[in-house]
């Protein structure tokens, strides 16, 4: 059963289908199996064969709370916005699911560029964490907020999150998701700080060693203005690129990072035909980075690399209903204008 989940950590997504499968054959009531299943279909972009594994279990009365969140991704998806409504109204009367199915909504709201509703309900998600003396998950939705405002340039508010995070765990993904937030809002001393001991607590852990490091050595390197290192720093990485590692494997934020910063490294080198495609990638993934930010902020990347006015209106669209006062929106903008 654990399998068709741990396999997931790998991006075997082929193997984890399998395997998932076998273990709902096996145990037709394994509730874990049925969200296993669900997840590597919606990972697979089987959004089709998602629903039905969720039909399946809700015909046989298990009420997992990732049923919740699996169904509430894919109505994100499939942009059917009632859907999402009906299944975060839910939440409350499901055991587990309230403070997950906030951070959810934030993120969903945040990756529209709707921070100010999405910082209530994050901080919603950190207070019931904290009720139930869960310090990691707590930490993990101040580092959910803290690494969306370090994205969108709100760097002050997003070192204040690293801070009260880190006060409260230095789990692996806490220290992983901190550095990486230390790193796009500019600290990169800070973020090698977090990532040496990282790599010092976590020595033989495939996800810190070949995930979540080299995206941190990425991202200090391009800090530093060397997009080469940073390119191969990710190599190491290159297996993984596909994985659910990390905090994506729980929280749903932090998968395809390997892809998009060696697209940052690839624009910032000036090669904006490789750092294309890699952007592109994630557009043709959107079943792994989910309500990510990245999965909106990938367009202003594509956009940069071919100075695209239309590439620029696509985010425009998408972010019409965004907080004015963004940084990244006013710098996207600003490019636009210069076109």
């Amino acid at each position: 059963m654990m399998a068709g989940r741990v396999t997931q950590c790998t991006g075997k997504y082929d193997k984890a289908l399998e395997e998932a499968r076998i273990a709902v054959k096996i145990d037709p009531t394994d509730e874990h199996a049925y969200v296993a299943l669900a997840e590597v279909n919606t990972y697979e972009g089987k959004l089709a064969e998602a629903e039905d594994t969720l039909r399946r279990a809700a015909e046989r009365n298990l009420k997992h709370a990732d049923f919740l969140i699996d169904r509430y991704h894919l109505a994100f998806l499939k942009a059917d916005s009632a859907e999402m409504i009906r299944q975060s109204a839910l939440a409350p009367g499901v055991q587990g699911a309230e403070a997950p199915m906030a951070h959810e909504e934030a993120l969903v709201l945040a990756s529209s560029g709707r921070l100010e509703m999405a910082r209530t309900k994050w901080l919603h998600a950190i207070e019931l964490a904290r009720q139930k003396q869960d310090g990691e998950a707590s930490a993990m939705y101040q580092m959910g907020a803290g690494l969306t405002e370090a994205h969108l340039g709100n760097a002050a508010a997003a070192l204040e999150r690293t801070k009260a995070a880190l006060a409260e765990s230095r789990a692996r993904d806490v220290l992983y998701t901190a550095a990486c937030t230390m790193a796009i809002a500019g600290k990169p001393n800070d973020a090698q700080t977090l990532a040496d001991e990282l790599a010092k607590s976590y020595p033989e852990d495939t996800n810190a060693q070949y995930y979540e490091l080299p995206v941190l050595r990425a991202l200090i390197a391009l800090d530093n203005h060397q997009p080469q290192t940073a390119l191969q720093a990710l190599e190491a990485a290159r297996p993984y690129d596909l994985a659910q590692a990390g905090p994506a494997f729980v929280y749903h934020y932090g998968g395809l990072y390997p892809i998009y910063v060696r697209g940052l490294a690839y624009l910032a080198g000036s090669r904006t035909s490789e750092a294309a495609q890699e952007f592109h990638k994630i557009l043709d993934r959107r079943g792994i980075v989910l309500a990510d930010p990245i999965a909106v902020l990938v367009r202003v990347q594509i956009a940069r690399a071919s100075k695209s006015k239309a590439a620029y209106e696509d985010f425009f669209r998408l972010w019409k209903n965004a907080d004015p006062s963004l940084p990244i929106l006013n710098q996207a903008r600003l490019e636009y204008s210069k076109l």
